[in-house]
């Protein structure tokens, strides 16, 4: 008779399915390797519509989910209509929501529960490539200050 498995969950995580994965990369590190893709459209002024749907991983195509759009516009101090979050306010939110959740799993492993945990990140943008000393503009995402 074969023992039962008994299924393990912490902080949203399937902790068996966690170590097969794991046990899986182990014997072939080509499952680790993923490539994710976005694309861009246009609409109007600052407005665009970003567009994210499969990927490569896991040695195959996935396509299984339904699109995920998301409005990307500035406030309208930027020439904007506030129609979706700006290109820097999506990058904040990506080293946020990675830095959280890579942890999560071999915590979650460790039987350390992740409740009440959370993270803040800022982040600056200096606009100068509106003036008309535009080639000697430092432009950009100027500052990341993290606090956990």
């Amino acid at each position: 008779m074969e023992a039962a498995i008994k299924q393990k969950s912490l902080n949203g995580i399937d902790v068996n399915q966690l170590f097969q994965t794991i046990n899986l990369i182990k014997n072939d590190p080509e499952i680790a390797k993923f490539k994710f893709r976005a694309g861009n459209r246009w609409i109007d002024g600052a407005h665009n519509r970003a567009t994210v749907k499969g990927f490569y991983g896991a040695l195959k195509e996935d396509d299984a989910r339904e699109p995920v759009v998301f409005e990307v516009d500035e406030p309208p101090v930027l020439l904007g209509n506030n129609l979706g979050a700006n290109p820097v306010e999506y990058l904040l939110g990506r080293p946020v929501r990675m830095s959280d959740d890579q942890p999560d799993r071999p915590r979650g492993c460790q039987g350390v529960s992740n409740q009440g945990r959370g993270i803040q990140l800022r982040g600056g943008y200096r606009s100068s490539g509106f003036s008309r000393n535009i080639r000697r503009s430092s432009g950009g995402v100027s500052e990341y200050p993290c606090s956990f």
